[in-house]
């Protein structure tokens, strides 16, 4: 979403048109902005707080901290029409989402085996000495045998993502809710060393079912102490043997590289993470690496299992290893389950029922425009003074951008799109061309074109046309005439302005404080208005476009 890349080109090469508003919204007061509901909606529905209507309180904090600035709102959320320029990303998106639900489904898995793996070493410093050692060597017999299991567990994947069945992913009333959230959902789970946020330690992503042995009271209600159970000893050691296999056998169908499946969805996304510089693409293969460095940390606690022998009472090393990595998996888990969750035609609702009560005025984009054109559209015509959104798009329509609006900890970011021109040099038909070379929802970049060989290039030859024209060692990735037409279409985005709504509809409301109460306490959230337990700051202030807006 937005413009790729082009948040840090700007800081290297033109770092005075990012100016930081170290006062926030003190420095605001007496002007207007537009805010783009849907983005700021979505932030607040994923934001890492269990209140079912934590995107109610979220509009709420933000909302309040407008008005005690003096700062007046209008709010503008996406219609249901989609522009045709966005057609092949739009369907992109949906086949990225296909292949997120069978890599839930594998997380998922994962998830449960683990835990159940936890119990059963539980159940297994039950067993005396002897009975240890035999389900020891039994282990080691297990992991010693080959296994080909790739193949099946390919094909079991195939069947799930080109199914069109009922097991297929809920479907969003807006097809775009995918760009919105890729980045910042990633860059949750995508640390380095996979730290696990302190907000997601030892919570599950969702409830899962014990796990059930061939005879799963022999182990869940065996007491160690208590010899009338002897007479089971022979079949519980065996549960627990059965289960370790079974465990481990689960294990090696995971172990298939999720890159390497034949499913022509997953071809055509791979093909596209190839060859696509965009940060979606870039996501896709963060996930899928995510996953293969669990599994990699899984058969190496399997590996270790054999090595140091199965835990004896009191030795926790392995078991604190094993729950480290179903922290990890948890977080993975829960982030694609999120993603398995987008806001539904409610949450808008309720969003804009605490819009009205606080009096901003909430307008819907028209036909195939956005929100975030139609923000943009109102501050060209002095409706406005600035659009506070995360997304660069607004940079295109020379709009003057805020970000960081619900970052209460940092410095708001103001960024004028005419500024960036005139310090680019361009005229307004070739910077919109710059800027579709990097690339956008609406244009695919070309390859080794970065921003500054597109800069360089515009400067020299005008055009994308003449680009093509004299620069031959630079092809799109399609055929040239269909590259061409994906360029006009995206220029008539960018060169077209949304028709203004009617006058009446821009007008603040009355702050009614009586519907105020009347709203949070129909969603549970009375006891939020006088505290401040919750920073609503935590559903933005995640980067998902992988830059530093604040760096300058």
């Amino acid at each position: 979403m937005g413009v790729s890349g082009l948040t840090p080109f700007l800081q290297k090469t033109c770092p005075q048109v990012i100016q930081k508003l170290t006062n926030r919204l003190q420095g605001l007061s007496g002007k207007t902005v537009v805010i783009d509901g849907t983005l700021i909606t979505q932030r607040f529905h994923f934001a890492p707080m269990p209140h079912p209507y934590r995107h109610v309180l979220g509009w709420y904090r933000l909302l309040k901290e407008l008005k005690d600035n003096g700062v007046n709102a209008i709010c503008v959320f996406d219609g249901k029409e989609r522009s045709l320029a966005k057609s092949d990303e739009i369907e992109r998106r949906r086949q990225v989402r296909r292949v997120d639900y069978a890599r839930s489904l594998i997380e998922s898995e994962r998830l449960q085996r683990l835990q159940n793996l936890t119990k059963v070493l539980e159940n297994y410093r039950c067993l005396n000495p002897s009975k240890r050692q035999h389900a020891f060597e039994t282990l080691k017999t297990i992991l010693s045998k080959p296994q080909d299991l790739d193949a099946s567990l390919a094909a079991e994947l195939e069947s799930i993502v080109l199914s069109t069945g009922g097991r297929d992913v809920q479907q969003s009333a807006d097809d775009d809710w995918l760009g919105l959230f890729d980045e910042s959902e990633i860059k949750q789970i995508l640390l380095e060393d996979m730290d696990v946020p302190s907000s997601l330690q030892g919570q599950p992503a969702w409830d899962v079912e014990p796990f059930q042995t061939r005879n799963p009271s022999h182990i869940s209600q065996r007491d160690p102490e208590d010899t009338s159970f002897s007479s089971y000893d022979q079949n519980y050691q065996e549960d627990i043997s059965s289960s370790l296999e079974a465990l481990y056998l689960s294990y090696r169908r995971s172990t298939a590289r999720l890159d390497g499946l034949s499913a022509p969805t997953f071809s055509a996304i791979r093909k596209s993470v190839q060859t696509d510089d965009s940060s979606d693409a870039r996501a896709e293969i963060a996930m899928s690496k995510s996953q293969h460095q669990l599994t990699l940390a899984e058969g190496q606690f399997w590996e270790g299992l054999v090595k140091s022998g199965l835990p004896a009472e009191g030795d926790d090393a392995l078991e604190s290893r094993l729950s480290t990595i179903a922290n990890k998996s948890s977080v993975i888990a829960e982030s694609y389950l999120r993603r398995r969750n987008p806001p539904s035609s409610e949450t808008y609702q309720e969003s804009k029922a605490i819009l009205h009560a606080m009096g901003v005025p909430c307008i819907e984009s028209t036909g195939p425009f956005e929100a975030e054109a139609l923000a943009s559209s109102l501050v060209l015509h002095g409706l406005a003074d600035y659009v506070a959104s995360e997304d660069t798009d607004v940079l295109v329509y020379e709009a003057a951008l805020i970000r960081n609006i619900t970052s209460r900890s940092e410095p708001l970011i103001l960024v004028s799109g005419t500024d960036v021109r005139t310090s680019l040099n361009l005229d307004r038909a070739s910077y919109v061309d710059f800027v579709l070379l990097l690339g956008t929802d609406f244009s695919q970049r070309i390859k080794n074109v970065g921003p500054q060989r597109a800069l360089k290039f515009i400067r020299e030859h005008g055009s994308i046309e003449h680009i093509l024209e004299h620069e031959t060692q630079y092809s799109p990735r399609q055929p040239p005439e269909l590259y061409l037409k994906q360029v006009r279409l995206a220029r008539s985005v960018f060169e077209t302005l949304p028709p203004l709504p009617s006058p009446e509809l821009l007008q603040p409301g009355e702050y009614n404080d009586k519907e105020v109460c009347d709203v949070l306490r129909r969603y549970q959230l009375s006891r939020f208005m006088a505290s401040d337990d919750w920073d609503s700051s935590a559903a933005l202030e995640g980067n998902y476009f992988f830059d530093n807006p604040a760096a300058a």
